[in-house]
């Protein structure tokens, strides 16, 4: 989201962009191919270190963009996304990722993509831009293929009485977050025999759903299109975060606008994110309390 589809829309503007790894081999031969330089969360290794300090001398413009909150490391280690983490993994954001960066003066300013983020991101010094997370052209391409399929197969196979209700985590750490609609879900499970639940992605299901196992499936991860499809396949899709939560309010309205361009509603957490992207009732839902 953060590289390959910011740099297809730039293209779309006429403008020449490129992606490559920081660990590339081929990093440094780029210097002198492109004015301006996006580092998405990108730790400030000595490789990085020395090839920011070439740009710097070259006079290249230096930005940095997040989707995330990882660059506050106080923060990060609360989250059940550094929980999930291996021993490895945690030490490469013991400082935050970016945080050296962000305070070099050599940066011209810095991109994310929610208010809340560049709320936070201000108090750096630097100019801070919202670049919305976008669909690619091919995610449009797949969907308008999947819709007209998933239509006539969902008329012509699907039990009418029945309802699915996915989640779709796409990362490790969602523990917490699906705990919060976890209560709700037992309950409707209980109530509505013919509910069942679909899971994409890893998670550890919370054990007041243990007796419901035979309705919950399981997906493991996809490749992208597959992914569309499996949100095609249900009824409803739910985003449920933890309300308040400085991690889980920088997180952008994605799983809003995956499930809405093969046509499936979304209930979600009624985050500053999606109360503001979602009009509720109208193309989606926000819900802040258990009944809703």
């Amino acid at each position: 989201y953060r590289c390959d589809h910011i740099a297809e829309s730039l293209r779309f503007h006429g403008l020449r962009a490129s992606v490559i790894s920081q660990d590339s081999p081929f990093l440094s031969r780029s210097v002198d191919s492109f004015s301006a330089f996006v580092f998405h969360r990108t730790s400030r290794t000595s490789l990085i270190g020395t090839f920011i300090e070439v740009l710097k001398a070259k006079k290249k413009t230096i930005i940095f963009d997040t989707d995330d909150l990882v660059f506050d490391a106080d923060i990060f280690r609360e989250t059940a996304a550094y929980e999930a983490m291996n021993s490895f993994e945690k030490k490469q954001y013991d400082r935050g990722v970016g945080d050296e960066l962000l305070r070099d003066p050599g940066l011209s300013a810095v991109t994310t993509s929610t208010k809340f983020l560049a709320e936070r991101l201000r108090a750096f010094g630097k100019p801070v831009f919202i670049l919305p997370n976008r669909l690619s052209r091919k995610d449009v391409e797949t969907a308008d293929g999947i819709l007209s399929r998933v239509s006539n197969r969902k008329a012509s196979e699907r039990n009418p009485d029945e309802i699915s209700i996915g989640y779709f985590s796409g990362s490790t750490g969602h523990d917490r977050d699906f705990s919060v609609v976890a209560p709700v879900l037992a309950r409707l499970l209980d109530e509505v025999p013919s509910l069942r639940i679909f899971v994409g992605g890893p998670l550890t299901l919370p054990n007041i759903l243990d007796g419901f196992s035979s309705r919950i499936d399981r997906s493991a991860f996809v490749p992208r299109n597959e992914n569309f499809e499996n949100i095609a396949n249900v009824d409803i899709n739910i985003a449920p975060l933890e309300v308040g939560d400085p991690f889980c309010e920088s997180k952008s309205e994605l799983k809003f606008f995956e499930a809405g361009i093969v046509g499936v509603p979304t209930i979600a957490s009624a985050t500053r994110t999606f109360r503001s992207s979602i009009s509720d009732g109208v193309d989606g839902f926000v819900a802040e309390r258990e009944d809703e």
